[in-house]
């Protein structure tokens, strides 16, 4: 079975242009947006496991925003802002996204499908092709 340690149930937020205009402290109370995902973890990036979309995790080890990132938020774009771990919600989750396979198949395919879409989208020096990718997603083949 794959590894499940990095797989979590994300609380996705965005933020509308007014909002960023606000104090660090103060954008708790002022998203915009919020979405509940299953992700898996990779550095700095979260990626769907059900659409294998890419987030920016922009939260620090005590759960605040990271001071640091708050010149790189940008309005109306989702970030991975809260995690916990999913294991224990498996049932619950399984039935609200409507998942057929059991915990290990799903994990199996979907953490295949992001250690690829994640080799090809971390630059190194290299060019990416998106349409490739969205070719690969499509088909299933990521």
């Amino acid at each position: 079975m794959k590894e499940n340690n990095n797989v979590f149930l994300a609380r996705l937020v965005s933020f509308s242009q007014n909002t960023l205009l606000f104090k660090i402290n103060e954008l708790d109370e002022n998203i915009g947006t919020e979405e509940f995902k299953l992700v898996a973890l990779k550095g700095n990036w979260a990626y769907d496991l059900v659409n294998y979309k890419r987030y920016y995790i922009i939260t620090n080890a005590i759960g605040g925003i990271d001071d640091r990132l708050l010149d790189k938020i940008k309005p109306n774009v989702l970030y991975v802002y809260q995690i916990w771990p999913f294991i224990d919600l498996w049932e619950s989750i399984k039935e609200v996204y409507g998942i057929k396979e059991s915990l290990v198949e799903f994990l199996e395919k979907s953490i295949d499908c992001i250690d690829n879409l994640d080799s090809l989208l971390t630059t190194d020096d290299k060019i990416i092709d998106l349409n490739k990718v969205k070719k690969l997603i499509n088909e299933g083949k990521l």
